[in-house]
C-alpha cells in the first residue's frame, strides 16, 4: 500500500468533527451543554473536554456523561486558562475539522451538520456564523450577526475581514489541518486569549464561509472571569504585540492599519476598565510601549477619569462605537 493511499484511508476513517471544551467550575451550565453536543444530528463526533483543575462538582458531571456516551473524552490539567485548555483540546482532536463550545453556552441541535456540509459544499476550510446572546436570569435574547452578507471570501479579496465581526473561537468552525499545518494556537491567558487566533485562522484559510444564521447560544453571565476586575487583564497589551507583529510578519499590517489599532484601542480600553488600581501604571506602561504616539494619545483620553463636567457633556470613540454624553445620558451610535 502506497504513502499516499494510506493518508487517503486515513482521512477517510477520520472522525468528523472535534469540539473542544475548556472546562472549570460549571458545573450549574455544563450538563445543558454537554446535551447541546451528544444529541446533535452529526453524530460522528467527538468531544473534548479539558477539565482545567475544576474544584467544584463539573469533573463528576463529566465523568457520569462519560460512562454513557463514548464520544466524551476527558483530559485533566492544572488550572492554566482557557487558552491553554483549549491548546490541549487541538492537539488531542482527531477529527477533520474542529469546533470550539464554552461549558456555560449550548449549539443548536443541527449545527455540526449544517457547518461539516457546508464545508464539503462550498470547499472552504473555516466557516464563521452568526449567535443569539441569552442574558442570564432572563429571556432577554439578541441574535448577533456578522457585518457580512452570507459569501465566500479571503484575505486576498477582503483583509478587513481579519479585524471584523466576532473575534472569539466559538463562532467558527475550523478545518483541523489548518490549525495543525500552520501550528495556530490560542495565547496562553484568561481574557483575550483568543484575538491571535481568529487573526491567525482569517489569514491563513484559503477560502472563508460566512453564513448570517445563528448556530451558537452565548450565556452572557456576569459572574464570568470577563466580567470580573483582575490582574489577568494585564497580558492583554502583550497579546496586543503578539497579534500586531503576526500581521507585520505575514506582510498584512500595511492594509490593516487602520482595522487592527480600532481593535487593539477598543480591546484595551474594555480591559483597562476591569483592572484593579495597583495594576493600573503598568498596564499603561505596556500599553504605551506598542502603540504609535497618536493612538497612545486616543487611549489615554479613553481612560481618562471622569470628572463631574466630563460625566455630564463628552464625546469619544472605544474603537468600536462612538459615544456622545449630554447632560449625563449617553448615547452610541
Amino acid at each position: 500500500m502506497t504513502h499516499k493511499l494510506q493518508k487517503r484511508l486515513k482521512w477517510c476513517f477520520m472522525t468528523k468533527v472535534s469540539v473542544v471544551l475548556p472546562i472549570y467550575n460549571v458545573e450549574k451550565y455544563l450538563p445543558k451543554c454537554l446535551d447541546s453536543l451528544i444529541n446533535q444530528t452529526l453524530q460522528d463526533i467527538e468531544i473534548i473536554c479539558v477539565n482545567d483543575g475544576s474544584s467544584d462538582n463539573s469533573l463528576q458531571i463529566l465523568k457520569e456523561y462519560a460512562t454513557k456516551d463514548s464520544r466524551i473524552k476527558i483530559i485533566n490539567q492544572k488550572n492554566s486558562g482557557p487558552g491553554v485548555a483549549r491548546n490541549t483540546g487541538i492537539r488531542a482532536a482527531q477529527g477533520k475539522y474542529i469546533a470550539f463550545v464554552d461549558p456555560d453556552d449550548w449549539v443548536e441541535i443541527n449545527a455540526f451538520e449544517i457547518l461539516y456540509n457546508a464545508t464539503k459544499e462550498h470547499k472552504v476550510d473555516l466557516v464563521e456564523y452568526a449567535i443569539t446572546v441569552y442574558e442570564e436570569n432572563s429571556r432577554k435574547k439578541q441574535i448577533k450577526n456578522h457585518l457580512y452578507r452570507q459569501e465566500i471570501t479571503n484575505i486576498n479579496d477582503n483583509p478587513k475581514i481579519i479585524f471584523q465581526g466576532i473575534s472569539a473561537a466559538w463562532n467558527k468552525f475550523c478545518s483541523a489541518k489548518l490549525l495543525k499545518d500552520y501550528n495556530i494556537l490560542f495565547s496562553e491567558g484568561y481574557c483575550c486569549e483568543d484575538l491571535i487566533f481568529s487573526v491567525s485562522v482569517r489569514a491563513k484559510a484559503k477560502m472563508i464561509l460566512y453564513i448570517d444564521k445563528p448556530f451558537y447560544n452565548y450565556l452572557h453571565r456576569k459572574s464570568s472571569i470577563t466580567h470580573k476586575k483582575s490582574a489577568v487583564n494585564l497580558l492583554v497589551p502583550d497579546f496586543i504585540n503578539d497579534t500586531l507583529k503576526f500581521i507585520q510578519m505575514e506582510n498584512i499590517y500595511p492594509r490593516v492599519e487602520g482595522d487592527f489599532w480600532n481593535c487593539a484601542l477598543g480591546l484595551l480600553t474594555t480591559h483597562y476598565r476591569k483592572l484593579p488600581k495597583e495594576n493600573i501604571d503598568e498596564y499603561k506602561a505596556k500599553c504605551q510601549s506598542i502603540m504609535p504616539e497618536d493612538i497612545y494619545k486616543k487611549f489615554a483620553d479613553y481612560t481618562k477619569e471622569k470628572t463631574f463636567l466630563r460625566q455630564l457633556f463628552s464625546f469619544g470613540y472605544n474603537g468600536k462605537v462612538y459615544e456622545l454624553t449630554i447632560l449625563g445620558i449617553r448615547m452610541k451610535f
